[in-house]
């Protein structure tokens, strides 16, 4: 985009709207009938028109040196100093992954891929919360033998295949523990107690870290299927001591005397009261999130937590607290909506969730090919899907939709990138190097395909910038329907200017497998 700005002497250039290369707002001209004549003037402008109070601009071949313009798209980000650490998903490890949470692991993932790409030093985290109440229910049904029949739940044939792996094993025991802790007083006060024991006793304290342990090594597996990687699995019961030692310094600060700890915090103008401790003395979740992020604060420059929406009030609580105690670095959040499929909610407690693996293994039903490329399209479907819209708005998830060929789909961004590797393929030969290029004369097709191309870094920044991955998602389908209208309107196998077009096609194939890797989908050859 700085191309454009410097290009046309502008501080604000925008994408293109109604078929134009650019726009940008009208009041950015001074003298506007006296600006805009000077644009039409320009030797490398075609045409230049206002509407809707924006102005826009469809360059001719003279825009650029070809050979200048593909240098500048192929130069990648520089390598900046600052690190970042991305915490995502930290689901409690109460059973296996499923729809209504996964846009955490997707978006997080999306984040620390796109950060990496433009030059930042990124960390990926994963806070495992094994001292809450429902990993110590899981730990003592467990001890009690107690688990729920299989054949009780609604399970679909794809989900019983996986009821041998940790995850699924621990949902089991987790859907009779807390049918058991809401129904039965007694199991209620030991559960309750067992958890204040646990903060005065270290070999309880690793029993339910290798509780939380056993399923999370089944977490890892849908982890694996979906390339997703992190640098550390954090546990909860390892900032045990440290939060101690924070809420002593609360205390002191705020004049607490005696147990629950009870602090006031405004909340947007509202007032309200937060609980750092229970009345035995046993911390709370939001006093160990304390610890955690102080920790988190040694690692990076810049923190950033991918939460639910239902989570923005906590936030707001952490970041406060956090004051308190002394906080230096930046810490942002990024909330999103959760998912639904075919409408219906779930619900972990009750075993009424629909996994990540068998959502998977839906699709795969659906899908003609091998096993990998079924295994492949499915994925690549699912993650596009859940990803296309805005992270503030709610999506239930639609399969028919998802793995259609045409329209805003994962489908859809293979299905073109296949293409343009085809033509690569038939002709048999190679792109030319840049400092083969000059100046060519290019048709509309092929301006409107290379001026998109060279919005990639911009579009990707702004999806950082706004926290928003469909910005970057929207962008690769805008660009993939100028590819698809280029195919069918430009010869390329057999005409006189064929190496310059192919060119044209390796560099789309080079940002699009690029994008494929920030969206971390898989990139097929046909």
């Amino acid at each position: 985009m700085e191309f454009f700005k410097n290009l046309l002497n502008l501080k604000v250039v925008n994408d293109g709207k109604n078929y134009s290369h650019i726009c940008f707002p009208k009041f950015v001209l001074k003298d506007f009938e006296d600006s805009l004549k000077k644009l039409e003037e320009k030797e490398f402008i075609e045409k230049v028109w206002e509407e809707n109070n924006f102005v826009n601009i469809i360059f001719n071949k003279n825009l650029f040196n070809f050979k200048d313009f593909v240098e500048l798209l192929t130069k990648k980000p520089g390598k900046k100093e600052k690190t970042i650490l991305v915490e995502h998903t930290s689901n409690n490890p109460t059973g296996p992954l499923h729809i209504g949470r996964i846009r955490s692991t997707l978006i997080g993932d999306f984040l620390s891929n796109a950060l990496e790409y433009l030059g930042y030093n990124v960390k990926r985290h994963f806070y495992v919360n094994d001292l809450g109440k429902q990993i110590a229910q899981i730990f003592l049904a467990k001890e009690k033998g107690l688990r729920v029949d299989p054949k009780e739940l609604k399970l679909t044939e794809f989900s019983k295949k996986y009821l041998d792996r940790e995850d699924y094993k621990t949902s089991l025991i987790y859907i009779k523990a807390n049918e058991e802790y809401r129904n039965n007083e007694e199991f209620q006060k030991e559960v309750d107690s067992f958890l204040k024991k646990v903060e005065e006793d270290d070999i309880l304290l690793k029993k339910l870290k290798e509780t939380a342990e056993f399923a999370l090594n089944g977490i890892k597996d849908t982890f694996k299927r979906l390339n997703v990687k992190f640098d550390s699995f954090d546990f909860e019961s390892s900032f045990l001591n440290d939060t101690k030692r924070y809420l002593e310094v609360i205390a002191q600060k705020l004049s607490l005397k005696e147990h629950p700890y009870i602090v006031k915090i405004k909340i947007k103008g509202k007032e309200e009261e937060v609980y750092l401790t229970r009345k035995d003395g046993t911390t709370t979740y939001v006093s160990r999130d304390i610890a955690y992020h102080k920790y988190k604060e040694k690692l990076a420059d810049k923190l950033i937590n991918v939460l639910g929406e239902d989570h923005k009030r906590e936030f707001l609580v952490l970041k406060e607290l956090l004051r308190i105690v002394g906080f230096e670095k930046e810490l942002d959040a990024l909330f999103f909506s959760f998912v639904t499929l075919e409408g219906k909610k779930f619900s972990t407690r009750k075993g009424n969730i629909v996994t990540v693996d068998e959502l998977i293994d839906m699709g795969k039903e659906v899908i003609k090919g091998d096993e990998k490329q079924k295994e492949n399209m499915a994925i690549a479907a699912f993650k596009v899907y859940l990803l296309k819209l805005s992270v503030n708005k709610p999506i239930d998830f639609r399969w028919k939709e998802a793995l259609s060929f045409e329209g805003e789909t994962g489908v859809y961004l293979q299905y073109t990138l296949v293409r343009a590797k085809s033509i690569l393929r038939k002709a048999g030969k190679s792109s030319l190097s840049i400092e083969e290029l000059v100046n060519k004369n290019l048709k509309r097709e092929e301006m409107d395909l290379v001026v998109k191309l060279s919005f990639f870094n911009y579009y990707l920044e702004e999806s950082v910038r706004k926290k928003n991955p469909a910005l970057f998602l929207n962008y690769l389908f805008d660009l993939s329907k100028l590819f698809n209208n280029f195919y069918n309107k430009v010869k390329i196998i057999g005409s006189e200017r064929e190496e310059e077009l192919i060119t044209i096609v390796d560099l789309f194939i080079k940002k699009m497998e690029d994008a494929f890797k920030i969206i971390n989908i898989p990139i097929l050859d046909r």
